[in-house]
């Protein structure tokens, strides 16, 4: 039989451009709107900069104008009927005329509005001198001459002045009104293409959800598939190293039978038959380890009590072996939710574990347990001498072993950490150099599930 483990899995190379690919549009997609967002909102700010700076002031100014030509006509009509001249008030509104044509003539033109501006500041100049001579011809009294100045000069050139100037105002109201116009024009073009970006970017983020959700489908189903045939490679080397190693023992025995207690070759064949006992040991966790991960039976259930009084029994020989006390304080009564043989797999880990490493006058392994609200908590402590400063960050990890003695692959602790992660719990330590060591671990009760 041959199974073929490809490991590590890796992600279809197809799956892995359509990724990219979905990303990088999406991100186009996304980069495009904003970059078109921006050139839109320039434009809305040039209009609104030709509202706010352009158009809106001249027509002010402009209307400014009109006022204060009123105002000249005014005071240059009541002169002449006789009730006397203000001349102050006229002086004023011609400086004001100035002022404001000084103003108005500072901002951009629009197209076309400087030809139609030189028509109104000729006609404004018109009545200008023609207000100051009637002016001046009341002053010394010639009311005839102002009369006539007045019906032929001044209020033709104050009318057609106030005509053109009227014209320049709709012209910057004009400007005003297309630039509004093209502001809200932009304003929907902008929106119809920023919805369809948004479309399309809400599109291909769809498509790039719906790829990765494949591609981690895809995945998990490969590292499934992956782990079963680890499995099955693990059952069949575990099957097919420990066939031959019991012939071998039983020869090893009976080769030994035949030997004196001072032949020089027993102590040979007991070093060869110590060596394929820890070939057998590193075969059983390799398989231990590799199944430890699997997924949990759903339903199983395994009692606390029994499990730990079939720990203490199991270990026993090799806690008197090793002269250590080992002890189990009362356990409650409670069911967990695991197999019998995982509750037994981690407690016997444990509990091993911690023999092995017990030194020191007081040698003593004793078991405890509690409950949580929907846990059990079950702790494991030894009299040895403690883990080395910073061990309990890696003393979960497979290959790990925090002394050189002994026989192993330092896999024990790292398969007490992958069943009870496994099944929903969680697992960890407690040491001081000098002080022992405690392991625990705890899991859920089988009212959970």
């Amino acid at each position: 039989m041959s199974l073929a483990l490809r490991l590590p899995v890796r992600i279809p190379a197809t799956y892995g451009l359509v990724l990219a690919f979905a990303f990088a549009a999406a991100m186009a997609c996304f980069g495009a709107s904003t970059y078109y967002a921006d050139l839109r909102m320039r434009e809305i700010t040039r209009s609104s900069r030709d509202i706010s700076q352009n158009a809106v002031p001249s027509i002010m100014h402009l209307a400014l104008m009109r006022t204060r030509l009123r105002d000249v006509s005014r005071v240059t009509t009541e002169a002449v009927e006789g009730h006397g001249l203000e001349r102050r008030t006229l002086d004023d509104a011609l400086r004001e005329v100035d002022d404001e044509e000084a103003a108005y003539v500072a901002a951009p033109f629009h197209s076309g509005e400087a030809r139609m501006w030189d028509g109104a500041h000729a006609a404004l100049d018109r009545a200008e001198k023609a207000a100051r001579v009637v002016a001046a011809d009341v002053e010394r009294g010639a009311m005839g001459d102002a009369r006539a100045l007045m019906e032929s000069d001044l209020r033709p050139a104050l009318a057609d002045a106030d005509d053109k100037v009227r014209a320049v105002i709709d012209l910057n109201a004009e400007a005003a009104t297309a630039s509004a116009d093209e502001v809200e024009a932009v304003r929907r073009r902008s929106t119809r293409i920023a919805y369809a970006l948004d479309g399309a970017s809400a599109l291909i983020s769809t498509l790039f959800a719906i790829v990765a959700f494949l591609v981690i489908r895809g995945y998990a189903r490969l590292v499934e598939r992956r782990a079963e045939e680890l499995e099955q490679f693990a059952s069949r080397v575990a099957h097919d190293v420990r066939g031959p190693l019991g012939p071998a023992v039983m020869a090893l025995d009976w080769i030994r039978r035949d030997m004196g207690e001072t032949d020089p070759k027993r102590r040979a064949v007991e070093r060869g038959k110590k060596s394929l006992e820890v070939v057998s040991n590193l075969v059983d966790g390799l398989f231990v380890f590799a199944r430890s991960g699997a997924t949990p039976q759903p339903g199983a259930r395994a009692d606390l009590c029994e499990a730990v009084e079939a720990t203490m029994t199991e270990a026993a020989p090799i806690a008197e072996a090793r002269k250590v006390a080992l002890e189990a304080d009362p356990m409650p009564d409670a069911k967990v939710a695991c197999a019998p043989g995982v509750l037994a797999s981690v407690l016997s880990n444990l509990v091993r574990n911690a023999i092995k490493y017990v030194e020191g006058p007081e040698r003593r392994v004793t078991v405890r347990g509690a409950m949580k609200p929907d846990r059990v908590h079950v702790e494991v402590e030894d009299t040895g001498p403690g883990l080395p400063e910073g061990a309990e960050k890696r003393i979960f990890q497979p290959y790990v072993r925090m002394s050189k003695e002994g026989q192993g692959l330092g896999l024990g602790l790292a398969t007490v950490k992958r069943l009870v992660d496994a099944h929903g719990g969680c697992v960890g330590v407690r040491s001081r150099p000098g002080d022992g060591t405690v392991f625990w671990f705890e899991l859920p009760t089988a009212s959970r599930t």
